[in-house]
Protein backbone atom coordinates (compact mmCIF):
# COMPACT_ATOMS: atom_id res chain seq x y z
CA UNK A 1 0.00 0.00 0.00
CA UNK A 2 1.44 3.56 -1.10
CA UNK A 3 2.15 5.92 1.59
CA UNK A 4 1.05 9.67 1.07
CA UNK A 5 3.25 12.07 2.27
CA UNK A 6 1.67 14.24 5.30
CA UNK A 7 2.14 18.12 5.05
CA UNK A 8 2.83 19.00 8.83
CA UNK A 9 2.72 22.54 10.08
CA UNK A 10 6.03 23.31 12.17
CA UNK A 11 4.05 22.69 15.90
CA UNK A 12 2.88 19.24 14.55
CA UNK A 13 6.64 18.64 13.71
CA UNK A 14 8.25 20.18 16.76
CA UNK A 15 5.50 17.82 18.94
CA UNK A 16 6.11 14.98 16.66
CA UNK A 17 10.30 15.45 16.51
CA UNK A 18 10.02 15.61 20.94
CA UNK A 19 7.47 12.60 21.34
CA UNK A 20 10.29 10.33 18.81
CA UNK A 21 13.20 11.73 20.70
CA UNK A 22 11.67 10.46 24.09
CA UNK A 23 10.93 7.20 22.51
CA UNK A 24 14.17 7.04 21.18
CA UNK A 25 15.81 7.32 24.24
CA UNK A 26 13.96 4.56 25.44
CA UNK A 27 13.52 1.95 22.92
CA UNK A 28 16.12 0.14 20.78
CA UNK A 29 15.00 -1.52 17.61
CA UNK A 30 16.56 -2.89 14.41
CA UNK A 31 15.56 -4.41 11.45
CA UNK A 32 16.84 -7.55 10.23
CA UNK A 33 17.43 -6.97 6.24
CA UNK A 34 18.79 -3.43 7.22
CA UNK A 35 20.56 -4.51 10.93
CA UNK A 36 17.18 -2.94 12.54
CA UNK A 37 15.10 -5.69 13.89
CA UNK A 38 11.11 -4.23 14.84
CA UNK A 39 9.50 -4.50 17.75
CA UNK A 40 6.84 -7.67 17.83
CA UNK A 41 4.31 -5.41 19.22
CA UNK A 42 4.66 -2.33 16.95
CA UNK A 43 3.29 -1.63 13.73
CA UNK A 44 5.71 0.32 12.17
CA UNK A 45 7.73 -0.79 9.59
CA UNK A 46 10.46 1.07 8.08
CA UNK A 47 8.26 2.27 5.15
CA UNK A 48 5.96 4.03 6.99
CA UNK A 49 8.22 5.80 8.95
CA UNK A 50 9.92 6.83 5.62
CA UNK A 51 13.22 4.97 5.53
CA UNK A 52 13.48 2.37 3.19
CA UNK A 53 16.36 -0.52 4.16
CA UNK A 54 18.65 1.38 1.30
CA UNK A 55 17.97 4.92 2.83
CA UNK A 56 18.86 2.93 6.16
CA UNK A 57 22.35 1.36 4.71
CA UNK A 58 23.19 5.09 3.44
CA UNK A 59 22.71 6.34 7.24
CA UNK A 60 25.14 4.07 8.55
CA UNK A 61 27.48 4.33 5.73
CA UNK A 62 27.45 7.86 6.62
CA UNK A 63 28.62 7.31 10.05
CA UNK A 64 25.28 6.72 11.98
CA UNK A 65 25.15 3.68 14.11
CA UNK A 66 22.09 2.19 16.11
CA UNK A 67 19.22 3.35 13.66
CA UNK A 68 15.90 2.37 14.95
CA UNK A 69 12.19 3.32 13.57
CA UNK A 70 11.99 5.42 16.09
CA UNK A 71 15.10 7.15 14.37
CA UNK A 72 14.28 7.42 11.41
CA UNK A 73 10.75 8.63 12.36
CA UNK A 74 12.59 11.58 13.90
CA UNK A 75 15.14 11.97 10.93
CA UNK A 76 12.09 12.20 9.12
CA UNK A 77 10.41 14.82 10.76
CA UNK A 78 13.63 17.04 10.96
CA UNK A 79 14.46 16.46 7.67
CA UNK A 80 17.97 14.52 8.37
CA UNK A 81 19.47 12.66 5.35
CA UNK A 82 22.66 10.93 4.83
CA UNK A 83 24.41 14.34 3.25
CA UNK A 84 23.52 15.83 6.46
CA UNK A 85 25.05 13.11 8.65
CA UNK A 86 28.09 13.19 6.62
CA UNK A 87 28.71 16.45 6.62
CA UNK A 88 29.03 16.18 10.15
CA UNK A 89 30.77 13.05 9.91
CA UNK A 90 33.21 14.94 7.43
CA UNK A 91 33.91 17.95 10.11
CA UNK A 92 35.57 15.73 12.14
CA UNK A 93 33.07 15.43 15.06
CA UNK A 94 33.40 11.59 16.10
CA UNK A 95 31.25 9.35 18.34
CA UNK A 96 28.18 10.94 16.71
CA UNK A 97 24.72 9.68 18.00
CA UNK A 98 21.03 10.28 16.52
CA UNK A 99 20.34 12.29 19.69
CA UNK A 100 23.42 14.61 18.97
CA UNK A 101 21.80 15.19 15.04
CA UNK A 102 18.22 15.87 15.94
CA UNK A 103 19.65 18.57 18.43
CA UNK A 104 22.19 20.19 15.65
CA UNK A 105 19.44 19.78 13.06
CA UNK A 106 16.96 21.55 15.35
CA UNK A 107 19.83 24.87 16.49
CA UNK A 108 20.68 24.79 12.71
CA UNK A 109 23.77 23.89 13.07
CA UNK A 110 25.59 22.93 9.49
CA UNK A 111 28.30 20.75 8.91
CA UNK A 112 30.27 23.79 7.93
CA UNK A 113 30.07 25.39 10.91
CA UNK A 114 31.20 22.08 13.13
CA UNK A 115 34.29 21.97 10.71
CA UNK A 116 35.14 25.78 11.45
CA UNK A 117 34.95 25.11 14.95
CA UNK A 118 36.62 21.84 15.07
CA UNK A 119 39.46 23.32 12.89
CA UNK A 120 40.38 25.21 16.22
CA UNK A 121 42.24 22.70 17.64
CA UNK A 122 40.16 23.32 20.80
CA UNK A 123 38.04 19.94 22.42
CA UNK A 124 34.35 20.72 21.24
CA UNK A 125 31.88 18.56 22.53
CA UNK A 126 28.27 18.33 21.27
CA UNK A 127 27.37 20.37 24.34
CA UNK A 128 29.26 23.19 23.39
CA UNK A 129 29.41 23.31 19.82
CA UNK A 130 25.08 24.11 20.39
CA UNK A 131 25.60 26.11 22.75
CA UNK A 132 28.18 28.31 20.65
CA UNK A 133 25.55 27.99 18.10
CA UNK A 134 22.87 29.15 20.27
CA UNK A 135 24.64 32.13 21.16
CA UNK A 136 25.88 32.91 17.32
CA UNK A 137 29.61 32.67 18.54
CA UNK A 138 31.72 32.26 15.09
CA UNK A 139 35.30 30.19 14.81
CA UNK A 140 36.80 33.47 13.50
CA UNK A 141 36.56 34.78 17.23
CA UNK A 142 37.63 31.79 18.60
CA UNK A 143 40.43 32.17 16.34
CA UNK A 144 41.24 35.81 17.21
CA UNK A 145 40.94 34.92 20.85
CA UNK A 146 43.73 32.05 20.68
CA UNK A 147 46.11 35.20 19.04
CA UNK A 148 45.97 37.12 22.24
CA UNK A 149 48.44 34.85 23.83
CA UNK A 150 46.03 34.33 27.13
CA UNK A 151 46.64 31.20 28.89
CA UNK A 152 44.11 28.32 29.80
CA UNK A 153 41.64 29.33 27.42
CA UNK A 154 39.01 26.78 26.67
CA UNK A 155 35.51 26.83 24.95
CA UNK A 156 33.71 27.83 27.88
CA UNK A 157 35.96 30.66 28.32
CA UNK A 158 35.70 32.22 25.04
CA UNK A 159 32.18 31.67 25.58
CA UNK A 160 32.15 33.42 28.24
CA UNK A 161 34.21 36.51 26.67
CA UNK A 162 31.96 36.17 23.97
CA UNK A 163 28.96 36.58 26.34
CA UNK A 164 30.40 39.79 28.10
CA UNK A 165 31.77 41.31 25.15
CA UNK A 166 35.73 41.12 25.23
CA UNK A 167 37.29 41.63 22.16
CA UNK A 168 40.70 39.86 21.30
CA UNK A 169 42.35 43.68 20.80
CA UNK A 170 41.36 44.32 24.62
CA UNK A 171 42.98 41.02 25.66
CA UNK A 172 45.82 42.01 23.92
CA UNK A 173 46.23 45.91 25.16
CA UNK A 174 45.68 44.24 28.55
CA UNK A 175 48.61 42.03 28.17
CA UNK A 176 50.60 45.13 27.35
CA UNK A 177 50.25 46.82 30.57
CA UNK A 178 52.54 45.38 31.96
CA UNK A 179 50.54 43.38 34.48
CA UNK A 180 51.38 39.68 36.10
CA UNK A 181 49.33 36.86 36.25
CA UNK A 182 46.63 38.07 33.75
CA UNK A 183 43.92 35.10 33.65
CA UNK A 184 40.79 35.13 31.89
CA UNK A 185 38.26 35.59 34.81
CA UNK A 186 40.21 38.90 35.57
CA UNK A 187 39.81 39.92 31.90
CA UNK A 188 36.00 38.95 32.45
CA UNK A 189 36.30 41.10 35.55
CA UNK A 190 37.91 43.99 34.17
CA UNK A 191 35.32 43.70 31.20
CA UNK A 192 32.58 43.92 33.13
CA UNK A 193 33.85 46.83 35.59
CA UNK A 194 34.69 48.74 32.51
CA UNK A 195 38.46 48.72 33.33
CA UNK A 196 40.49 50.10 30.43
CA UNK A 197 43.43 49.09 29.44
CA UNK A 198 45.46 52.56 29.95
CA UNK A 199 44.05 52.82 34.02
CA UNK A 200 45.48 49.28 34.65
CA UNK A 201 48.99 50.48 32.46
CA UNK A 202 49.25 53.78 34.55
CA UNK A 203 48.41 52.09 37.88
CA UNK A 204 51.55 49.49 37.04
CA UNK A 205 53.72 52.55 35.89
CA UNK A 206 53.16 54.24 39.98
CA UNK A 207 55.73 51.45 41.49
CA UNK A 208 52.95 50.21 43.88
CA UNK A 209 54.19 46.84 45.50
CA UNK A 210 52.16 43.47 45.26
CA UNK A 211 49.21 45.22 42.27
CA UNK A 212 47.57 42.08 41.72
CA UNK A 213 44.88 42.61 39.26
CA UNK A 214 42.70 41.49 42.10
CA UNK A 215 43.51 45.11 43.43
CA UNK A 216 43.63 46.90 40.09
CA UNK A 217 39.89 45.76 39.84
CA UNK A 218 38.98 46.56 43.54
CA UNK A 219 40.47 50.23 42.78
CA UNK A 220 38.70 50.35 39.85
CA UNK A 221 34.97 49.72 41.56
CA UNK A 222 36.00 51.99 44.04
CA UNK A 223 36.96 54.62 41.95
CA UNK A 224 39.93 55.07 42.55
CA UNK A 225 42.88 56.67 40.48
CA UNK A 226 46.36 56.22 39.30
CA UNK A 227 47.43 59.71 40.66
CA UNK A 228 46.06 59.52 44.23
CA UNK A 229 47.89 56.18 44.57
CA UNK A 230 51.16 58.08 43.31
CA UNK A 231 50.14 60.97 45.92
CA UNK A 232 49.53 58.66 48.66
CA UNK A 233 52.42 56.66 48.52
CA UNK A 234 55.05 60.44 48.14
CA UNK A 235 53.00 61.29 51.56
CA UNK A 236 55.83 59.41 53.61
CA UNK A 237 53.03 56.92 54.67
CA UNK A 238 54.67 53.49 55.87
CA UNK A 239 53.72 50.19 55.13
CA UNK A 240 50.82 51.29 52.59
CA UNK A 241 48.81 48.50 51.86
CA UNK A 242 45.77 48.01 48.98
CA UNK A 243 43.29 48.12 51.54
CA UNK A 244 44.70 51.03 53.26
CA UNK A 245 44.31 53.02 49.85
CA UNK A 246 40.49 51.21 49.21
CA UNK A 247 39.73 52.51 52.44
CA UNK A 248 41.44 56.20 52.11
CA UNK A 249 39.77 56.45 48.84
CA UNK A 250 36.31 55.53 50.17
CA UNK A 251 36.14 57.65 52.80
CA UNK A 252 37.23 60.89 51.20
CA UNK A 253 41.23 61.04 52.69
CA UNK A 254 43.05 62.93 50.68
CA UNK A 255 47.09 62.54 50.32
CA UNK A 256 47.49 66.22 51.69
CA UNK A 257 45.94 65.21 54.47
CA UNK A 258 47.75 62.37 55.31
CA UNK A 259 50.96 64.65 54.72
CA UNK A 260 49.86 67.24 57.33
CA UNK A 261 49.06 64.70 60.04
CA UNK A 262 52.54 62.91 59.79
CA UNK A 263 54.57 66.60 59.44
CA UNK A 264 52.81 67.32 63.34
CA UNK A 265 55.73 64.84 64.66
CA UNK A 266 53.04 62.76 66.49
CA UNK A 267 54.08 59.05 67.45
CA UNK A 268 52.35 56.08 66.32
CA UNK A 269 50.43 56.94 63.86
CA UNK A 270 49.29 54.25 61.66
CA UNK A 271 46.86 53.80 58.79
CA UNK A 272 44.55 52.87 61.08
CA UNK A 273 44.60 55.90 63.28
CA UNK A 274 44.78 58.54 60.48
CA UNK A 275 41.58 56.82 59.12
CA UNK A 276 39.91 57.63 62.76
CA UNK A 277 41.27 60.92 62.83
CA UNK A 278 39.77 61.65 59.00
CA UNK A 279 36.61 59.90 60.08
CA UNK A 280 35.97 62.01 63.74
CA UNK A 281 36.99 65.25 61.87
CA UNK A 282 40.47 65.51 63.70
CA UNK A 283 42.08 68.28 62.00
CA UNK A 284 46.39 68.19 61.81
CA UNK A 285 46.12 71.59 63.08
CA UNK A 286 44.55 69.92 66.49
CA UNK A 287 46.99 67.61 66.47
CA UNK A 288 49.89 70.10 65.90
CA UNK A 289 48.44 72.21 69.13
CA UNK A 290 49.18 69.76 71.42
CA UNK A 291 52.64 68.84 69.62
CA UNK A 292 54.14 72.28 70.21
CA UNK A 293 52.36 73.14 73.51
CA UNK A 294 54.86 70.40 74.53
CA UNK A 295 52.73 68.10 75.75
CA UNK A 296 53.61 64.38 74.78
CA UNK A 297 50.57 62.61 73.93
CA UNK A 298 49.56 59.78 71.80
CA UNK A 299 47.10 58.93 68.65
CA UNK A 300 44.33 57.83 71.29
CA UNK A 301 45.08 60.83 73.87
CA UNK A 302 44.08 62.93 70.90
CA UNK A 303 41.17 60.91 70.07
CA UNK A 304 39.67 60.83 73.55
CA UNK A 305 40.57 65.10 74.36
CA UNK A 306 38.71 65.41 70.88
CA UNK A 307 35.53 63.71 71.99
CA UNK A 308 35.54 65.59 74.95
CA UNK A 309 36.10 68.83 73.43
CA UNK A 310 39.32 69.45 75.25
CA UNK A 311 42.05 71.88 73.62
CA UNK A 312 45.62 71.41 73.92
CA UNK A 313 45.61 75.27 75.96
CA UNK A 314 43.67 73.81 78.62
CA UNK A 315 45.99 70.87 80.04
CA UNK A 316 49.53 71.68 81.32
CA UNK A 317 52.69 71.22 79.83
CA UNK A 318 54.55 68.20 80.38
Amino acid sequence: MKINKINLSSAQKCVMLMTAAVILSATTTASASAGIKLLADTAVTTKTVGGSPEYVNELKKAGLKNVSPNTLAAFSTADIGPDYVKSIVKAGYKNITPETLLSFKTAGVTGEYVKSLMSTGLNFTAETILTFATASVKADYVKEMMTTGLFNLTPATILTFAMAGVKADYVKDMKNTGLQNLMPQTIIGFTNAGVKPDYVKDMVATGFKNLTPETILTFAVAGIKPDYVSDLMASGLKNLTADTITGFGTTGVKPDYVTDLLNTGLKGLSPETILDFHVMGIRPSYVESFIEAGINISPKAIIENHQQGVKANKLKKK
